[in-house]
């Protein structure tokens, strides 16, 4: 049985080597079984019923089918594996493949399966069905997942939930909706790891709805307890930016540059900051060193782009 299920892998690994599409569909030549693939499959099944708990058989199961161009089979084993192990980072062999993103339906489904039979505690599928859910970027159906895992979870790790909610509604640009959720986290946890994240996104989503002195004071508080990130430094400077104090940006963006020099995000920073405020000859040479540290054609065309208005203003 074991031999038979080895074989097995080792050809699924060979078929998704040379045979898989560009974007992990099935193939669309016509379905059908290779002449050992039910030796594999009753192999596996047989693994299945000796060791009913472990997840992988079903994630195998699911990568052949789906490869061989069964998606209804591939889908009941999908599952099967997701109300055995309802987390998103265990099933490799289907995230690699796109096999999940393809069949989200299924594995949701084995989510709520996981949480009917009590796999895991409430709150714990709850945060598996938000992680699925996040992964497959429905944003607005994770954040309701959070929510639901924040309410049946104990007090030290609602404030987990209330930073990724808080973190979500960032991405959504919905910085408003967000503060309550960041200011909770900043106010329960103090000094510790989880306030200190929140003060960097709390910072960002003040600024954004222009309270800029509490944006101000929360990203101060975040660069202090983060002085080795450049995100910490860029936001401030940011937010210096949006308020009004040109001379503090400047200096943090200098600073930021001279701090990490090989880190494209703040070359680009300092370029849109020095062309925003129409210094553009100084704006090109920033330019020319973000192009040294990030060739590319983002930076090609952000230099086209000063070039054009260089020479606008020299007519």
């Amino acid at each position: 049985m074991h031999r038979g299920y080895q074989v097995g892998r080792l050809r699924l690994q060979r078929l998704r080597a040379g045979a898989r599409t560009g974007d992990g569909s099935p193939s669309s030549a016509e379905p059908a079984l290779e002449p050992e693939d039910p030796l594999i499959i009753g192999a596996t099944r047989k693994a299945v019923e000796l060791d009913p708990e472990f997840y992988f058989y079903h994630d195998f199961l699911a990568a052949l089918f789906w490869q061989r161009g069964f998606p209804q089979a591939a889908s009941q084993e999908v599952e099967d594996s997701f109300a055995l192990m309802p987390l998103v980072s265990p099933h490799a062999l289907l995230t690699e493949d796109n096999i999940v993103r393809s069949l989200p339906e299924a594995a949701l489904r084995g989510v709520d399966r996981a949480r009917a039979d009590h796999v895991v505690p409430v709150d714990d599928v709850e945060l598996a069905r938000a992680d699925l859910l996040q992964w497959l970027e429905r944003l607005d159906d994770a954040i309701a997942s959070l929510k639901r895992a924040r309410d049946e979870a104990a007090e030290s790790r609602a404030i987990e939930m209330d930073l990724r909610i808080g973190n979500l509604l960032h991405t959504l640009k919905r910085y408003a909706e967000s503060l309550p959720y960041l200011e909770r986290v900043v106010d329960a946890d103090g000094d510790g790891d989880l306030a200190t994240r929140a003060l960097y996104s709390l910072g960002i989503g003040r600024s954004r709805t222009s309270n800029h002195e509490a944006a101000i004071e929360a990203l101060r508080t975040h660069l202090a307890r983060e002085p080795d990130l450049w995100r910490s430094y860029v936001a401030l400077a940011d937010a210096y930016r949006l308020a009004g104090l040109l001379q503090d940006a400047e200096s943090l963006y200098r600073l930021a540059v001279g701090r990490f020099p090989s880190t494209r995000e703040v070359h680009w920073r300092w370029v849109l900051f020095l062309e925003q405020e129409e210094r553009i000859a100084e704006a090109l040479a920033a330019c020319d060193e973000l192009q040294r540290v990030s060739p590319g054609e983002p930076a090609r065309a952000l230099a086209d782009r000063l070039t054009r208005k260089a020479a606008i203003g020299s007519r």
